[in-house]
């Protein structure tokens, strides 16, 4: 049981060194972030690639925004997200 494991994580382990692209389409007013990366600001569509990565758990800390997690996994094509406020906060 254990060689299965460790098989299937030797199998796993290799795309984690590949980008997976994001296409963010947003209204041109939305001010956006996104954790760990940094601000972008408003945009109307922006392309970036992120590295999977390993999520440890820890604290969060409430930030008076709207927040959507998405999960990208390793050798997923790429995904489009829509990113808009349409009420004040």
């Amino acid at each position: 049981m254990i060689r299965s494991q460790i098989a299937r994580l030797e199998g796993l382990l290799p795309g984690f060194d590949r980008p997976v692209r994001l296409s963010l389409l947003s209204d041109n007013s939305t001010q956006v972030t996104i954790a760990s990366i940094g601000e972008f600001g408003a945009f109307s569509h922006r392309d970036i690639q992120l590295r999977p990565e390993i999520h440890r758990g820890g604290d969060s800390k409430r930030v008076p925004r709207r927040q959507t997690e998405i999960t990208l996994a390793p050798g997923q094509d790429a995904q489009t997200i829509r990113v808009t406020c349409s009420e004040p906060i």
